[in-house]
């Protein structure tokens, strides 16, 4: 998803690509002043030059279908680099963790999409607390401005972008989970005191399987580790369960894994009974 015209609108992965293609195409040709109808032609006209291509959001694709993103890097040639910001891993990458902006650039980033937008200038003082409200958050001072210039008050308008926000970030990191990270988390909110063995248990994983999972949930704001005597157990963060009760994604796997424990706890109940007689 992306934040278009005050909404929230959907990303096709292979429309995406060809667009990038496309763009790159158009903007290498007004570069070097040449006519470029396409990605190939870019490609063979440039491939001596050293040319670094930055990609902003690329999560969206690597989510949804990586090997399209693979197949246009392995066309570039050799002198050409890639830069991208992703929410996503990239196999075989460098990675940079960025900085939070921090108040000053903040603050110039709010005057500056005020102005872009067409706004009335506001006082300095005003920036500065849009920029702090917003938690200095680059999408949540554009989605500020935007309800504000719509027509909203500021508190208003700060509010809501909050609100969006986190149900933006929520689902966007949804959708990068594995099906095994999801199916634990989906546990871990289902049932209390979570550990390895139940993970293993009731989603069918092996030991490493479920490590695996568990250390790409505490990568992420998802789930807290608790450590009691010897051993560990997890639990939901709590300004996330909001969040994951009208999640449609999780919904269906919640009902699958609910199913799986009660299946289990009648077992155990029949095994009783039979021990009884």
């Amino acid at each position: 998803e992306t934040w278009e015209n005050n909404s929230f609108v959907k990303i096709d992965s292979a429309s995406e690509i060809s667009t990038i293609e496309q763009i790159i195409a158009e903007q290498l040709g007004i570069i070097f002043d040449e006519y470029i109808d396409d990605i190939d032609q870019a490609i063979e006209s440039f491939s001596d030059k050293r040319i670094i291509l930055c990609i902003d959001n690329l999560e969206t694709i690597l989510r949804d279908d990586d090997q399209l993103f693979h197949l246009f890097i392995d066309r570039l040639p050799r002198d050409w680099k890639v830069v991208v910001t992703s929410r996503v891993v990239i196999t075989n990458a460098f990675i940079y963790t960025l900085a939070e902006l921090n108040d000053k650039p903040a603050i110039h980033l709010s005057r500056l999409y005020n102005r872009n937008k067409g706004g009335d200038e506001l006082p300095q003082e005003k920036y500065a607390q849009i920029a702090k409200d917003c938690y200095c958050n680059p999408l949540a001072i554009k989605m500020t401005f935007d309800l504000y210039l719509a027509g909203n008050e500021i508190p208003t308008s700060i509010n809501e972008a909050k609100s969006n926000i986190a149900y933006f970030s929520f689902n966007n990191l949804i959708e990068s989970l594995s099906n095994n990270a999801l199916g634990v988390i989906e546990l871990i909110f289902i049932e209390s005191d979570v550990n390895r063995t139940l993970i293993c248990q009731i989603l069918s994983l092996t030991v490493d399987d479920a490590a695996t999972a568990i250390n790409e949930l505490s990568r992420t704001s998802l789930i807290n580790r608790i450590s009691q005597d010897d051993s560990e157990c997890y639990e939901i963060n709590g300004s996330i369960k909001d969040l994951l009760i009208i999640n449609p994604k999780c919904l269906e796997i919640r009902a699958e894994i609910q199913g799986r424990i009660n299946r289990q706890k009648t077992a155990s109940k029949e095994i009783d009974i039979q021990q009884m007689l």
